[in-house]
């Protein structure tokens, strides 16, 4: 393996001097130095040297990579373990970026090249909408903040490309992704907004979303962690809940991930509220029906307390669906899963719990994290402040 560097010593005339070694047969093994007038002209060399240095270890040679089979290698060689759903996210971008800019050689890529595939994304790059769409071969336009993840996601890639002597310069330092348009803050569902999805969900298609939504709202839970509760993580005398797994979906594949969450405060004990105790009692009892109804065919390892059918995984993508679907159906325009944990932590907050105890039930990494997206005025404590503040000077007039 090389390890080839590029120094900068500004008092000389070439100032930019390039040098390092590679391994042959265990022992180092200096490779030919060389100075430079610019940074550039150094970073080509340098990519030249790790050629020379056996590949850098037996890697690919970079002069046949298309920029699909390098983005392919690079995901197959990464250099660190990666989550199932930080693959999933890379294998989506590079899913969509292959069409546009797969069958341009590595060396010949440009950052123009990487500017004209965003501005095609945002015109077309998603998925089709309806039936209609898709036999008309109509796509949706890609969100700002999507193209943004896609670019950062080429960016990491092409960084590696450089560490690895594949790429003289990393040309995604000079592309130039759209703005991410700031997104309405998310906001707290009213008491009547409540109801009204309360009385929409006896109507789901999906038998248990009434006891669902009950459990989003009174715990803070998230979508994976909620339909990833099993009957035995329940503990009714200590009226308590430990979060143990989560349920996420990557493409079509849904996984259950034992002991791992969004962070590593995600796994938790939650305790119940009183109102929460017969709800869940209720669910238990119907989940149990359901199983002794299907026989040995249904899912019990573990038994979900929220589950598919046949008690397999509920797929975290079609209770998306279902919930925005019961939204609709109640009159309220909100995004389902993170209005129900904004209203958990505002009602909370509103009633005086600590930004810690806040921050615990949401299974946030820190409490900076809580206060920085809930921690903010609402009308209701505004106009109450207001009226504080009223009475300022008339108090000191007062002898």
């Amino acid at each position: 393996m090389a390890s080839i560097v590029i120094s900068h010593r500004p008092q000389r005339q070439q100032p930019f001097q390039v040098y390092g070694y590679t391994l042959v047969d265990g022992n180092k093994v200096s490779l030919p130095g060389k100075s430079f007038a610019t940074r550039k002209a150094a970073e080509v060399y340098r990519a030249e040297l790790l050629l020379m240095a056996d590949r850098d270890g037996g890697l690919a040679d970079p002069s046949h990579f298309t920029f699909a089979g390098f983005l392919d290698h690079w995901l197959k060689n990464h250099p660190r373990p990666l989550s199932v759903t930080t693959r999933g996210g890379y294998e989506e971008h590079i899913r969509r970026v292959k069409p546009l800019l797969g069958k341009i050689p590595l060396a010949k890529l440009r950052a123009g090249d990487l500017d004209r595939a965003y501005g095609k994304l945002l015109r077309e790059g998603g998925k089709p909408r309806s039936l209609d769409d898709i036999r008309a071969r109509k796509t949706k336009a890609l969100s700002t903040t999507t193209v943004n993840n896609l670019h950062r996601c080429l960016k990491t890639a092409l960084r590696q490309g450089y560490k690895w002597g594949y790429v003289a310069t990393n040309v995604a330092d000079r592309a130039t992704p759209p703005p991410i348009r700031r997104a309405p803050q998310v906001r707290a569902y009213e008491a009547n907004e409540r109801a009204r999805l309360l009385a929409a969900s006896e109507t789901s298609s999906y038998p248990f979303l009434p006891a669902l939504l009950k459990l989003l709202g009174m715990t803070g839970a998230r979508r994976s962690e909620a339909i990833g509760i099993a009957v035995s993580d329940i503990d009714f005398d200590a009226r308590t809940i430990t979060i143990r797994r989560t349920i996420v979906q990557v493409g079509r594949r849904v996984l259950v991930r034992e002991g791992v969450g969004k962070s590593v405060t995600s796994m938790r004990r939650l305790h119940l509220p009183d109102e929460l105790i017969p709800v869940l009692r209720q669910q238990v009892a119907a989940v149990s029906a359901e199983a002794l109804k299907v026989g040995a065919d249904y899912v019990r390892t573990p038994l979900l307390l929220f589950p598919g059918p046949g008690g397999h995984p509920l797929r975290p993508n079609s209770l998306s669906t279902t919930l925005r679907r019961n939204n609709r159906a109640a009159g309220v325009e909100a995004p389902p899963v993170h209005t129900l944990r904004h209203t958990t932590a505002t009602v909370m907050i509103g009633a005086g719990v600590d930004i810690a105890t806040v921050a615990a039930q949401l299974g946030h990494a820190s409490p900076a994290i809580t206060a920085r997206i809930y921690l903010h005025a609402d009308e209701e404590r505004s106009r109450a402040g207001a009226a504080t503040l009223g009475g300022i000077f008339e108090q000191e007039k007062k002898p």
